[in-house]
């Protein structure tokens, strides 16, 4: 019933966050009486919240892999119209499921898979949708670009003893050229995703648009961009730039 009960259910999680934001700033003013019912409470809500806590609301969209197993929520989107993606399996019926996809539904390795791959799409099209609205996604995203810095400051330490593993290296300047693009202009490129672009030797929208299928995937390895360069398109980005 969390869906079809969901006004129910966001007044327990705001009463979850309550409670939790109490016991950060302590229990001044309870008696021990008071304190233990309260850290009870706490934990049964977290033990069955926690999990939805920050949902802020019904889903656009529902997730299932075993069908069967979560019939139940499956029977509640329908029913609240929200579509479904469902992992089909041999023995798994497709009414009710929207976007049905026949594949293996218990066994480890596929269920990662899926859901690495769900999570992936999620952030794509989010990614996506702020780049459109004008949104600098490398500003937003400061840990996976700290990341990437030292991944990039490392590379560069230990480059004679490791091989390149993925991919051809493009053409790079060793030193900055006195003629340099705004990298920033290629959406999801923000300040700090420049900065490590320019230190592994990459200035120019020209070297961007050079760049072969062998030559992306190098790059996309040393910035640790997890395959951005093809989805944004960067190519045909910078060439548009360039005829523009």
């Amino acid at each position: 019933g969390t869906l079809t009960n969901w006004q129910t259910v966001s007044k327990s999680i705001q009463r979850l966050k309550a409670i939790s934001a109490q016991m950060e700033t302590g229990f001044d003013g309870l008696t021990k009486k008071e304190r233990l019912g309260m850290e009870r409470e706490h934990a049964k809500l977290h033990a069955s919240l926690n999990g939805i806590a920050e949902m802020g609301g019904t889903p656009d969209l529902l997730f299932v892999i075993d069908t069967n197993k979560e019939a139940l929520a499956v029977a509640e989107a329908n029913k609240l119209g929200i579509p479904v993606i469902g992992i089909l399996d041999t023995n798994s019926a497709p009414e009710g499921i929207d976007y049905p996809i026949p594949g293996n539904d218990d066994a480890a390795r596929a269920i990662g898979l899926y859901c690495d791959l769900i999570a992936r799409s999620a952030l794509d099209g989010m990614a996506a949708q702020m780049g459109s609205a004008g949104v600098d996604i490398g500003e937003l995203v400061d840990a996976p670009v700290e990341e990437i810095l030292d991944v990039v400051e490392t590379s560069k330490e230990v480059e004679e003893e490791t091989p390149e593993s993925v991919g051809t290296k493009p053409t790079l300047f060793s030193e900055a050229p006195s003629e340099k693009d705004d990298l920033k202009k290629i959406t999801g490129v923000g300040p700090k995703l420049e900065e490590a672009m320019n230190k592994l030797g990459i200035y120019q929208f020209a070297q961007v648009a050079s760049w072969t299928n062998d030559e992306i995937m190098w790059v996309d390895d040393s910035l640790s961009v997890k395959g951005r360069i093809e989805r944004d398109d960067w190519v045909g980005q910078v060439s548009e730039l360039i005829k523009g």
